[in-house]
């Protein structure tokens, strides 16, 4: 998958709010759990797709604060990948968010 970028576009809606706002609150919380829509980009396709993802603050950290996970899965077509034996990909993103307040 080295000949393309595979760019991933949407809205986490992590707050429950109704705010408007798609920010993460880097301040002690209790783990979310949610859902999210995006826009998988491939060459010239993009896909929809829908997920969950999970927010888990890290106790103690000065300046990580979260964990942020995202699993979804894609299509090896759309991927293109002839090498999968598996009609789907499974997907699993996680990161790490920084205080940037420091």
């Amino acid at each position: 998958m080295e000949d393309a970028k595979i760019i991933l576009a949407g809205q986490l809606n992590i707050t429950k709010s109704g705010e408007g706002e798609d920010k993460i609150d880097t301040g002690k919380h209790s783990p979310k759990t949610f859902e999210f829509r995006a826009t998988l980009n491939y060459k010239t396709s993009d896909l929809p797709i829908s997920g969950i993802g999970s927010l888990e603050h890290i106790e103690g950290g000065s300046h990580l604060k979260c964990v942020l996970g995202l699993t979804f899965e894609v299509s090896a077509e759309f991927l293109q990948n002839r090498l999968s034996e598996s009609k789907n990909i499974k997907v699993h993103i996680h990161q790490l968010v920084l205080d940037l307040t420091l």
